[in-house]
């Protein structure tokens, strides 16, 4: 994204934070570095916490693990880890058969709308049936979305804003999460076609 792009890593290569250009020359760039040092320590801790703790906790770390690398902008560099939490969370969901915890309902949500993008139809479609049974209203916004970004973004992608606000106006009738999403989209058509209504 930029030139230069500086990744930092611990001795192990695990990415703690990404830069780039810092003036100062080299003796402000290695202070620059050095605010970055407090994070090295808290990623040490959070991957000992996801690796070495008891199962139970294990998705609750990796939870914790994946926020953080987001709010550093380090994420990317760890698909590896998003894909074990998916797998922790089928266990998950699997395992509160209840919703005694609620993470049943959190993680058929999550899971249906990855395995949508995954192109993963079957699970795409059990993790939904078991959402409208436990969330409807998160279960219509889920397919909201998923019609949006079947329907809607190939429309966007050829800048037929007129197209996609066609399209989307039928489901502005829509209640709750649904009909904010169509509500969101249907603006964003109307602001690239000049309107800021």
């Amino acid at each position: 994204e930029g030139y230069p792009t500086v990744l930092v890593l611990d001795s192990d290569g695990h990415e703690y934070a990404r830069t780039g250009y810092h003036e100062g020359g080299a003796e402000g760039y290695l202070r620059h570095l050095a605010e970055f040092a407090p994070r090295k320590e808290e990623l040490a801790k959070l991957l000992k916490a996801w690796t070495s703790g008891p199962d139970a906790d294990k998705l609750g770390a990796l939870e914790s693990l994946l926020a953080k690398l987001g709010e550093w902008g380090v994420a990317a560099g760890y698909s590896d880890l998003r894909e074990k939490s998916i797998g922790l969370k089928e266990k998950s969901v699997e395992a509160d058969v209840k919703n005694a915890s609620g993470k049943r309902a959190k993680y058929a949500r999550e899971l249906a709308l990855h395995f949508h993008r995954a192109k993963e139809a079957e699970k795409h479609a059990k993790f939904m049936k078991l959402l409208k049974e436990l969330d409807a209203d998160g279960a219509a916004a889920i397919a909201t979305m998923v019609w949006i970004e079947t329907e809607v973004f190939p429309l966007f992608e050829k800048q037929d804003w007129q197209g996609g606000r066609d399209k989307i106006t039928p489901k502005l009738e829509l209640k709750g999460e649904a009909g904010q999403q169509a509500h969101y989209f249907a603006a964003v058509c109307q602001f690239r076609m000049g309107s800021k209504e």
